[in-house]
């Protein structure tokens, strides 16, 4: 018997800083002891994924047609739709969820932004800065700060949400503007999957749970059968996955490249079903990779651009496709390590604090003013 998840997912870890959960943030209730740990091993098994997605497409010769470029599609085709889903999932609280949406994403994001120049500019010499094309995997950021920022606003449509959503997505690809500019494209794309975390209740967690586990499993082995075969014979051409650009940009007619969204809409679905089903809900010994999940995301995307950097192959074959995986279990593991998660944390914390310190010095004379 598949054992009951707690009916709230919101609890309290420790002394963890507001940073510390920035991919998937977690409210914090005074009165929870116990950790939802399904989320948390879902995000440990997803930042692992993410972090292989990257290495994988640093190698020099990367072509979809290859194990490595097609493991690489495969991945990207549930990755950030689980992440995405996990932060709609604890964004009950719509009005925290908006008054937190700045110091959560778009701080971060910022901020990253800045620091991934620096690393870029020291590894190749030159660099771009510009906020309005996010950086590799920093767009996530900037799209979780519209989610959550919008959702307030989003929660009046009341019964027809999530429907909605999905119409929209589909429909965001016929608009040319909806490209990578702040990440609008992925932004509409991948709205659903926010919505649908965000409408999912630990109720429905435990009745997918209580679906028997071969058939999450064979799910599972028909899912990533199906996408590599897909990506390995080019079937589609890889920014489909992305749903980042109009379909027009990527090549598809109209009726073609909604069809198709359509498609891989359902099919996004039914990985976030498969693995609620087959991951564990208790603590594992990767959970701890979900927790400190962030200082992962964002400490190995410089490790990323010097493995560009090397210009390496890593030996080919079905070798250019073990040896990242295996890098980025290495990475995972060691990022998330709890002294790293701490340094990451507080130096992110320490920046923040600095540059809202005058203005909360003016706030409290403000106040004060007002008081007399």
């Amino acid at each position: 018997m598949v054992s009951k998840i707690e009916k709230d997912p919101r609890t309290i870890s420790g002394n963890k800083t507001e940073i510390e959960t920035l991919i998937t943030p977690e409210p914090k209730l005074e009165k929870l002891k116990e950790r939802n740990y399904l989320i948390d091993n879902l995000k440990a098994i997803m930042i692992w994924v993410v972090v292989c997605t990257h290495y994988l497409h640093a190698a020099n010769g990367f072509s979809t047609d290859s194990l490595g470029g097609a493991t690489y599609l495969t991945m990207i085709s549930c990755d950030m739709i689980i992440f995405i889903f996990a932060s709609g999932y604890f964004s009950k609280n719509v009005d925290k969820s908006r008054k937190k949406s700045f110091r959560t994403f778009l701080y971060p994001y910022l901020l990253l932004s800045i620091v991934m120049y620096v690393v870029r500019y020291l590894i190749y010499g030159n660099a771009n800065l510009d906020f309005m094309l996010p950086s590799l995997a920093l767009w996530f950021m900037i799209v979780l700060f519209f989610y959550r920022f919008l959702l307030k606003d989003l929660v009046r449509l009341g019964k027809f949400l999530l429907p909605i959503t999905f119409v929209v997505s589909i429909v965001a690809g016929f608009v040319p503007q909806l490209d990578s500019t702040l990440a609008l494209g992925r932004a509409f794309g991948f709205l659903p999957f926010f919505i649908l975390g965000y409408l999912c209740t630990a109720d429905h967690i435990e009745k997918i749970r209580n679906i028997p586990k071969w058939i999450g499993w064979l799910g599972l082995i028909l899912l990533v059968t199906y996408s590599f075969l897909m990506a390995y014979n080019k079937v589609l051409p890889m920014s489909t996955w992305y749903f980042k650009m109009p379909y027009a940009h990527v090549g598809f007619g109209p009726l073609e490249g909604a069809l198709i969204r359509a498609g891989l809409l359902a099919i996004a679905v039914i990985w976030i079903i498969v693995f609620i089903i087959i991951v564990p809900d208790k603590e594992t010994w990767y959970t701890k990779a979900g927790l400190n999940s962030m200082s992962v995301y964002a400490l190995h995307l410089s490790l990323r651009h010097i493995l560009v950097k090397i210009d390496t192959d890593f030996g080919g074959g079905i070798y250019a496709m073990i040896i990242p995986l295996v890098l980025a279990f290495i990475t995972t593991w060691a990022l998330s390590a709890e002294p790293v998660s701490r340094a990451f944390n507080f130096f992110m914390d320490s920046i923040y604090s600095m540059i809202t310190y005058p203005f909360n010095r003016i706030k409290k004379k403000l106040d004060l003013a007002s008081q007399k």
